[in-house]
């Protein structure tokens, strides 16, 4: 899209939108995957899941994302 606009202006105008367009999704898209989150830390066992899921996850990207690079 970006290559077919034909001034300097419209290209910024464009660009300025999309920045401003990415921030508001990008603002949404967090408080809307926080808001689970933030409920399920009330709760001990919650708590717990939450940080073992979160350590499984990490510890397996880790190992697929090393593989593939070796």
């Amino acid at each position: 899209m970006l290559a077919t606009l034909r001034s300097t202006a419209s290209a910024v105008i464009y660009l300025v939108i999309f920045g401003i367009g990415t921030i508001i999704g990008m603002t949404v898209l967090t408080a809307v995957m926080a808001y689970p989150v933030s409920m399920a830390l009330r709760y001990r066992r919650a708590r717990q899941a939450l940080a073992l899921c979160a350590g499984v996850g990490s510890i397996a990207f880790g190992l697929v994302y090393g593989y593939r690079l070796i």
